[in-house]
């Protein structure tokens, strides 16, 4: 973070001004502070985001509560980030029957994570209470995300006790992500005691990110209550984006809960709905990360097609980021060649980003040649992008053969881009004569005809074999391209 400390101010502030200027400041603070909780509309109308007039009288002052004290500052103290988060959400909707004190405790956090944590908390407890208050304060932050966060917490506050009067406030007094955090809390809370009611409500607003916001949360939160009768739901509502949407995230939240009752329903629907495809995908993803064996079961027991590939394309990226031997056994054990093959490819490439070395040998002991080809070809693509420079190193210490040629046309379709010369360099490192030569001369022509002048430059300054040097000075001949890239 950048360091807001100011320089020395020299002998100019003496030692009575900057104590005076700093009680100033306090009362002040105070005053904006309190004057939400003193001074509100009527609760017939929707609350104004405009601060009400400094009061006149002096302000209460809320008197800390030791106990409550102690509790945040052991809060900011603990180090692991999701128990912190816990805690100060745990103290925000704590301090929330006390607002002036809630008010005082978050000037106290400094960390703006940390900050936000207890506010959203603080707000959205206070506004189920006094939502005229919550709302007024939490437009009074500084522009930016914690407002929308803090206004979009007193519109989920406020639903848990009157969804439709929040609803109809926030659709006309915000806009922009603003009006989608907002909708979205609203969605939350209100499905939380009434879904079906919410999810009615959401999908009849406009179509657009707003409603599909609205409609992912209330089907987010009903998966959580009854999946089933979610389900059911869903699919009775009209064809189209929106459905698909929520769609994805019932499976999501019901895969994280229940995986077999959701799969049972996926591979039900795939009999009779083609949206299958992306369910079963989202689900394989989901649960391979923390059951593949259970998973890959599921999955083996699918009809071929789509479905089952999509599904276990999913999975099997999932699986090798963390038991990269099991998914490479799984794969092995299927029956279905054209569906083993793509998997080997597509695992192979994962596992390539994440430790090229136990890939590369993944990729030799394949017994057919041209999968063996084509696996190391997906090997050396992904250790190419993730780290080229270990990929150098490594060919330094090899003999010359097929194997190194198709790490160096990796390297050099990896470079080009941003690097043409170290891509014709690393080309030029092929051992194989014509493969060589025909990816130089199909590489330098088209760099030829997006930038002649560099391209030209390395031909002069390169040494080139004479049979190919005739070849790339024709080229040069041809007129530039001016298409853009």
């Amino acid at each position: 973070m950048p360091d807001d400390r100011s320089p020395s101010r020299g002998t100019f502030w003496s030692s009575w001004v900057g104590p005076a200027l700093w009680f100033l400041c306090g009362g002040l603070a105070a005053l904006a502070a309190t004057q939400a909780i003193t001074h509100r509309p009527p609760a017939a109308q929707p609350p104004p985001l405009a601060a009400p007039p400094l009061p006149t009288g002096k302000p209460p002052v809320a008197q800390p509560d030791p106990d409550r004290e102690s509790t945040l500052k052991q809060a900011l103290e603990t180090l692991d980030p999701r128990s912190r988060a816990d805690a100060l959400r745990q103290l925000g909707r704590e301090m929330a029957a006390q607002p002036e004190a809630g008010i005082a405790f978050a000037a106290l956090i400094v960390n703006f994570d940390d900050r936000s944590e207890f506010l959203r908390s603080f707000v959205h407890a206070w506004a189920a209470v006094d939502p005229q208050s919550a709302l007024t304060y939490a437009g009074q932050q500084p522009p930016g995300l914690l407002k929308t966060d803090c206004l979009a917490a007193a519109c989920g506050g406020w639903a848990t006790t009157n969804p439709e009067a929040a609803a109809a406030w926030a659709k006309t007094s915000t806009t922009g992500p603003t009006k989608t955090k907002s909708l979205a809390r609203i969605a939350e809370s209100w499905a939380a005691k009434a879904p079906q009611e919410a999810a009615m409500w959401a999908s009849s607003l406009p179509a657009g990110i707003q409603s599909e916001a609205a409609l992912r949360q209330c089907l987010s939160t009903w998966a959580n209550l009854d999946p089933s009768a979610a389900a059911a739901w869903i699919t009775d509502q009209p064809e189209g984006r929106q459905r698909d949407v929520a769609l994805l995230q019932l499976a999501s939240d019901w895969a994280a809960q229940e995986p077999a009752a959701c799969a049972e329903w996926v591979s039900a629907r795939a009999r009779t709905h083609d949206d299958a495809e992306s369910l079963a995908a989202s689900l394989a993803s989901l649960w391979s990360s923390y059951d593949a064996p259970a998973a890959s079961t599921w999955i083996s027991s699918l009809p071929e097609g789509e479905v089952r590939q999509a599904a276990a394309l999913m999975a099997v990226t999932s699986w090798v980021t963390s038991d990269p031997a099991a998914a490479a056994s799984w794969v092995e054990s299927l029956q279905d060649p054209s569906l083993k093959n793509h998997l080997t490819l597509e695992m192979a490439g994962t596992w390539a980003s994440i430790d090229p070395q136990a890939a590369l040998t993944y990729a030799q002991t394949q017994p057919d040649t041209a999968t063996r080809t084509v696996t190391l070809r997906e090997v050396f693509t992904s250790w190419a992008q993730m780290d080229g420079p270990s990929l150098n190193q490594w060919l330094a210490t090899q003999p010359t053969g097929p194997t190194t040629d198709l790490a160096h046309e990796q390297l050099a379709t990896t470079r080009f881009a941003h690097d043409p010369a170290g891509a014709m360099a690393a080309a030029a490192a092929i051992s194989d004569e014509n493969t060589r030569q025909a990816r130089l001369e199909s590489m330098f022509a088209y760099w030829n005809r997006k930038s002649p002048a560099d391209a030209r430059q390395w031909l002069n300054e390169t040494p080139v074999s004479p049979a190919l040097r005739p070849r790339l000075e024709q080229l040069t001949a041809a007129p530039p391209d001016t298409e853009e890239e």
